[in-house]
């Protein structure tokens, strides 16, 4: 009967360990009318996406975009994102908020 129970308590560990994946990393950008990025609120430069997108990639993580304005022309910045997603094949999620509020 111990080993019954035993048994019983390993599977159901084991069970809850799969279960709880940790949920992939989220990187928030943002490009604004002026050309100013920002990843995760901080202002960055052009530069700066290709590095964390990379590092974005090798996480499995996934990006939240917002754009401002976006029904006017793009900036070389925003084709920089765009480039770096598809160069790292980036899950990303489009945000109406500068807040992403409309993600979580």
């Amino acid at each position: 009967m111990r080993v019954i129970v035993t048994c019983y308590l390993f599977a159901s560990l084991i069970a809850t360990a799969l279960c709880q994946s940790p949920s992939p990393p989220i990187l928030k950008v943002a490009t604004f009318r002026n050309g100013s990025i920002t990843i995760d609120g901080v202002r960055a430069t052009a530069g700066e996406v290709d590095g964390k997108f990379r590092e974005l990639s090798e996480k499995k993580g996934i990006l939240w975009y917002y754009r401002e304005d976006p029904m006017k022309n793009p900036t070389p910045n925003v084709w920089a994102i765009v480039n770096a997603c598809r160069k790292y094949h980036i899950i990303h999620r489009l945000s109406e908020s500068p807040t992403y509020s409309d993600l979580r």
